[in-house]
């Protein structure tokens, strides 16, 4: 039945502003504290199961608890002319889901964004309440460039019956031209109907983060079967399919987000907020470094490295380390020459005239498809790439005052240290 221009206890209703699985929600003026609301009502079809009603308000009670910056503050939970309501604060902005249609976000505002959200999740786990519907949708982006989270506790389907809820999900699943509804940002256990704890959300999570930063799901498919199908069993692609600006620690983090199995994940959102929160922090004026990383190279071109995003000491240390233990390992598992018949490889690479580069710096890639190496050529000493299945030298931007090249263990990979020798 219609509701705009009713008042229901004392909150005059001034129109419909959305609509979701867990009912409408209206714009509302309390006139108590002359103040505007939101208030969501529980579905027609719930409203007359008492035992769906109770467990509405029980879990709404319970996330009424929760009183966090980031988080969408509920005022009260009550009952009213045979009706079920939750009043919350009214956030005037856009919705996630909203803004993503205009495409990916940028780095920095993801990240600032993505932190706000873990630091929400943070506060709800720590009081044992589950989001379980963790989407765009859920989440408020204000004037101020801030998130506010909704519907915490609130996503679990009301059920009276003991396995009702894996029912409807597999109904829904195999129900021709079914509404995805949010099964694309289910994680594995709740597409399968299993118990859910706070790792459920980490994954959800992680694909919202995704999808910040890409601009797609990428386990959303046409029909729901298929998306499921996609949640249990396919890896997403990398994020450097979409955009090249997202560091090697960032797509480390949402890759572990996104672990099939919830003992492979974060165990805990903390985990997530603290990585994301040195992310943001790497990426100023101030950071410390010992390196640069460089663009994973194709076999005849090297990519020079963005600026934007540089490694802490002990990630370019781990890799000096890798590249050290690779090259002691080849050198080890290589089948030693036949001295009998002394065929021993030998051959000559000319370089570019000007190019005197020392002994020490000079550093093949564990393929053998790369030789890097610094030089001062024309005064300022950089770092050089030379594929061997080409005849070009090329100087590698923004790399002044490099020394001592190093390659990752799997090859893709090259960085420097800075300084003199």
């Amino acid at each position: 039945m219609p509701l705009v221009g009713e008042t229901i206890s004392h909150y005059k209703i001034l129109k419909k502003i959305g609509e979701g699985g867990m009912g409408e929600v209206f714009l509302a003026q309390d006139t108590r504290l002359d103040r505007k609301v939101a208030l969501k009502f529980l579905p027609q079809e719930l409203q007359q199961d008492s035992t769906a009603r109770k467990r509405f308000l029980r879990e709404a009670k319970s996330a009424a608890a929760l009183d966090h910056p980031f988080i969408c503050k509920i005022y009260e939970v009550q009952e009213a002319d045979n009706r079920s309501f939750i009043a919350m604060e009214y956030i005037q902005g856009q919705t996630l889901g909203e803004r993503l249609l205009e495409g990916p976000l940028p780095l920095k505002d993801a990240l600032e964004m993505a932190v706000e959200i873990a630091e929400a999740l943070e506060g709800a786990h720590r009081q044992g309440i589950v989001h379980r519907d963790l989407k765009p949708s859920n989440i408020m982006l204000t004037s101020e460039r801030h998130v506010k989270m909704m519907d915490f506790g609130l996503a679990k389907r009301v059920s009276p019956v003991e396995g009702q809820e894996k029912q409807e999900i597999t109904t829904a699943l195999t129900r021709e031209g079914a509404s995805l509804g949010t099964i694309p940002y289910m994680s594995p256990e709740q597409v399968r109907g299993e118990q859910v704890d706070l790792r459920s959300d980490i994954f959800s999570f992680g694909l919202v983060l995704y999808e910040m930063l890409s601009g797609v799901n990428p386990l959303k498919k046409g029909l729901a079967m298929e998306t499921a199908h996609a949640i249990l069993g396919e890896t997403p692609p990398p994020l450097t399919r979409y955009r090249e600006d997202i560091p090697v620690l960032l797509q480390h983090t949402v890759k572990k987000m996104l672990a099939k199995d919830p003992d492979q994940r974060y165990q805990l959102v903390h985990e997530v907020r603290t990585d994301l929160a040195e992310l943001i922090a790497e990426g100023g004026d101030s950071q410390e470094f010992t390196g640069e990383i460089l663009k994973a190279l194709t076999p005849a071109t090297a990519i020079p490295a963005r600026r934007g995003w540089r490694p802490t000491l002990p990630l370019v240390a781990a890799l000096l380390v890798g590249a050290i233990m690779a090259s002691l390992a080849i050198w080890t598992l290589a089948p030693a020459p036949d001295t009998a018949t002394g065929s021993i490889a030998r051959f000559v690479l000319p370089l570019p005239t000007g190019l005197r580069p020392s002994a020490e710096s000079l550093v093949l890639s564990p393929d053998g498809s790369h030789l890097a190496f610094t030089s001062q050529g024309s005064g300022v000493r950089q770092l050089y790439l030379r594929a061997m299945e080409s005849l070009e030298t090329k100087v590698v931007p923004d790399t002044e005052d490099a020394n001592r090249p190093f390659f990752s263990p799997d090859g893709r990979w090259v960085g420097f240290l800075p300084g003199a020798s």
